[in-house]
């Protein structure tokens, strides 16, 4: 009697984690989205900076996000684990211009006026 009763909580506590870790992923998946939104209508009132390539550029972490998804860890470790690959994402998409400047900082003027206007970077020396 006793071993039915574990059997049957141990079924109901499964289900029950399963249920809490779908909306786990919803709400990471929500939580990007407004994010990103948020970052996006920002962009748009001239209030924070960064090229809408920069979000294309950073492919690859959706890779790293969708392995973390394939994984077979522990529910809120795989938790954690996407969060902190989101938090990554944003840090990086802020970063991007930042150290686009510092980059071209120690670029000759006639260089930057020549890569400005669109053309090959060449090495003019």
């Amino acid at each position: 009697m006793a071993s039915a009763f574990r059997q049957l909580m141990k079924n109901k506590l499964k289900q029950k984690t399963k249920k809490l870790m779908k909306n786990y992923s919803n709400y990471i998946t929500g939580t990007f989205l407004v994010i990103l939104g948020i970052l996006l209508l920002l962009r748009n009132l001239n209030l924070l900076n960064f090229d809408i390539m920069d979000i294309f550029r950073l492919w690859p972490i959706a890779l790293v996000y969708a392995g973390i998804e394939m994984l077979p860890v522990e529910p809120k470790t795989k938790m954690y684990l996407q969060i902190g690959v989101l938090l990554l994402f944003f840090v990086a998409l802020i970063s991007l211009p930042l150290l686009r400047e510092k980059t071209t900082e120690n670029i000759p003027p006639y260089t930057q006026t020549f890569l400005s206007k669109g053309h090959a970077e060449t090495n003019l020396v």
